[in-house]
């Protein structure tokens, strides 16, 4: 046998430690059921194991070390269960490794350095837990990394060359306490979806650090400590539905280049040190449902 799926069933208790006597498989995925108890420190003896899914169940405990010995694993997904402990720094003995979720847990501690060596990762997923410390500098070396979501109580810099390789899509490092400028290099990823940098400490010129982005839907920068302009370089992310800037120290008037965002659906400026008029060309904006500009 190599495939054991037995996902989205009412499973109850603990993961049996003789599956790591099932040294063929290559898939074990038990998602989405009622699992209780710790991950058998007997499943790193599945090294030929691609996928490791056991997300939504009542798992606890730690993770064990002994996962570091899957050198095949691609996917890794334990979100929304109930560990605790520190994330191992064998996770990043994984180099095949693709996905990593650990979501919507109580694990703590920092950001193992050793992630530096998950050159294939493409999806880092670790939001919604109670991780702390800096993010290490090495990030800038995931040249891979499409999805980076981090909201946790991180502090420190962003890394000068976060995610380097230019392929990243969603960066969501909110409600931390990140502190200093957001790096330039984000300029060049043209590749954009969605950025969510809000409730940090963030410092800078806001006008510097943003290129265009064709495909951007999203963007968050509120409850910063941001200043400078309005980058005119907005008004070219024609894709925009939300632009949220609120809570800053952002300063000069509202361009009129925001009114080429056809698909705006929020727009909130409030609470920064905007002036001047409001343009009447943002009455184009037909699909604009929402917009805040009070405390200017």
């Amino acid at each position: 046998m190599n495939t054991l799926t037995l996902n989205e069933n009412q499973i109850t208790g603990p993961i049996p430690p003789e599956l790591g006597k099932l040294t063929m498989l290559n898939t074990l995925s038990l998602y989405t059921n009622q699992i209780t108890g710790p991950i058998p420190p007997e499943l790193g003896n599945l090294t030929m194991l691609n996928i490791l899914s056991l997300f939504t169940n009542q798992i606890t405990g730690p993770i064990p070390l002994e996962l570091g010995m899957l050198i095949n694993l691609r996917i890794l997904e334990l979100a929304d269960n109930q560990i605790t402990g520190s994330v191992p720094e064998e996770i990043g003995n994984l180099l095949n490794l693709e996905h990593l979720v650990l979501s919507l847990n109580q694990i703590s501690g920092s950001i193992p350095k050793t992630f530096r060596k998950l050159q294939s990762i493409q999806i880092m997923r670790i939001e919604s837990n109670k991780l702390s410390g800096s993010l290490p500098q090495e990030f800038g070396d995931a040249i891979s990394l499409v999805k980076l979501a981090l909201n946790n109580s991180l502090s420190g810099p962003l890394p000068t060359n976060i995610c380097l390789g230019g392929r990243l899509q969603y960066l969501v490092v909110s409600s931390n306490m990140f502190n200093g400028p957001i790096p330039r290099s984000l300029k060049t990823y043209t590749s954009l979806v969605r950025i969510n940098l809000e409730s940090n400490q963030l410092t800078g010129d806001i006008s510097q650090h943003f290129g265009v982005y064709p495909q951007l839907i999203r963007m968050s920068l509120a409850s910063n400590r941001l200043s400078g302009q309005i980058s005119p370089n907005l008004g070219a992310c024609i894709q925009l539905t939300v632009l949220d800037l609120a809570q800053n120290m952002i300063t000069g008037s509202i361009p009129p280049i925001l009114s080429e965002l056809s698909n705006l659906v929020e727009l909130r400026l409030d609470s920064n040190h905007l002036r001047g008029e409001i343009q009447t060309e943002i009455c184009t904006l037909t699909n604009l449902y929402s917009m805040n500009l009070s405390s200017n």
